[in-house]
């Protein structure tokens, strides 16, 4: 075939790099939305090659659509074309922390995520679950995007908790306050989130993490704490341990000895030795 000639018409959403042949010569129109190509003699049996390089500024289908003509009489012209899907992608990677560690009876323990992407595209629609561990009860879950706070539904049957932020860019950090408060002494807290989105993400080993920590009581041991003027909630006193002065709340397990103290309402102590004035209210 001699004159041989190429004419590619770019899809839309296409910006051009470059364009070279293995044999002859291509340019590209002054919008850059169409090669020509000028290509000689190609013997039979003989193939060339055209390669054009481009990025795709957005996600959506590529619609490429190519013509070769030549001097001679074709006897089945054809022209070719290609569709190819361009997807987004973000690397969304999640860090999980949580406090106190270990976890405290009755007191407040706040599990601290933060979801960062990390590119290459902006992440659409990410949505951070997990399943609350047994033996707590939920008091609250907020998500933030920068300054902004952003709703998070807690199913109460199904004890999960779900937060959905609309859009990540590139490089930009949401965080996630869990707030719950463990109910049973000795128990094991088995806590697992995980992100995703609906922009492909190819490395999904970084979009989970879990934390175990065990529920304890805050332990007097080996002392005489001298609590006066101050208040403890939901202590241990060891064998070896008292509290003297003040007062107490919550739960205080007593192997020790209570001195001297005011028992505030709603207040359960249990066992060990009780001494000098002791008010109950």
């Amino acid at each position: 075939a001699t004159g041989v000639t190429l004419a590619d018409t770019l899809p839309s959403n296409f910006s051009l790099i470059s364009v070279s042949a293995s044999q002859g010569s291509c340019v590209a129109t002054a919008t850059n939305d169409q090669i020509n190509c000028v290509l000689g003699t190609l013997d039979n049996g003989a193939q060339l090659t055209v390669s054009i390089v481009g990025v795709a500024p957005e996600a959506g289908e590529l619609l490429n659509e190519v013509v070769v003509t030549a001097n001679e009489f074709d006897p089945s012209p054809t022209t070719a074309t290609e569709t190819t899907l361009v997807v987004a992608e973000a690397d969304l990677l999640l860090n999980l922390s949580l406090t106190p560690e270990p976890a405290q009876i009755l007191e407040a323990l706040t599990y601290n995520l933060t979801v960062t992407n990390n590119g290459p595209d902006p992440a659409q629609n990410v949505m951070v679950n997990g399943n609350l561990p047994a033996k707590v009860a939920f008091v609250s879950a907020q998500a933030k995007l920068g300054s902004e706070p952003i709703p998070c539904f807690f199913d109460e049957v199904e004890q999960t908790i779900s937060c959905t932020i609309p859009s990540l860019a590139v490089g930009v950090t949401s965080s996630v306050t869990l707030v719950v408060t463990p109910n049973t002494e000795g128990a094991i807290l088995t806590n697992t989130i995980s992100v995703i989105s609906d922009t492909f993400d190819s490395d999904l080993a970084n979009n989970q993490q879990t934390k175990t920590t065990e529920v304890t009581f805050r332990i007097i041991e080996d002392v005489a704490v001298n609590n006066k003027g101050k208040n403890l909630h939901n202590y241990l006193v060891k064998f070896t341990g008292a509290i003297v002065g003040g007062s107490v709340s919550g739960r205080i397990t007593n192997q020790g000895l209570v001195s001297n103290v005011r028992i505030l309402p709603n207040t359960t102590v249990i066992g060990g030795t009780l001494s000098k004035e002791i008010v109950n209210e």
